[in-house]
């Protein structure tokens, strides 16, 4: 029995550090696209190949990929969007490294 109740207060501390981590993120969030490699991968989200480089070597295409689920979300531009997966994710890690 105390192991159920130490699995369960572990979950609800790896839930709410995440939820806070994601509250934080979220609050201190880009509106739209940062400068460097920020606004090009945000680009690359919506937009095909980058023409000035030849190959797909720098294309990443799972970044591309998930970031267009979270085109999907109905606010803010593309900037904003690509900004919140990253808060997402980030909040995502901070559960995760709770675990471990």
């Amino acid at each position: 029995m105390p192991d159920t109740l130490e699995n369960q207060r572990l979950t609800q501390a790896v839930a709410g550090c995440t939820l806070f981590a994601l509250a934080l993120y979220a609050f201190t969030l880009a509106p739209t696209f940062g400068w460097g490699d920020s606004a090009d991968l945000a680009m690359r989200m919506v937009t095909d190949s980058d023409p000035t480089f030849v190959g797909r070597g720098r294309d990443y295409p799972l970044y591309r990929w998930v970031g267009g689920f979270f085109q999907l979300l109905p606010f803010g531009d593309v900037g904003t969007r690509a900004n919140a997966m990253a808060a997402f994710f980030g909040a995502v890690t901070v559960g995760v490294a709770m675990v471990f």
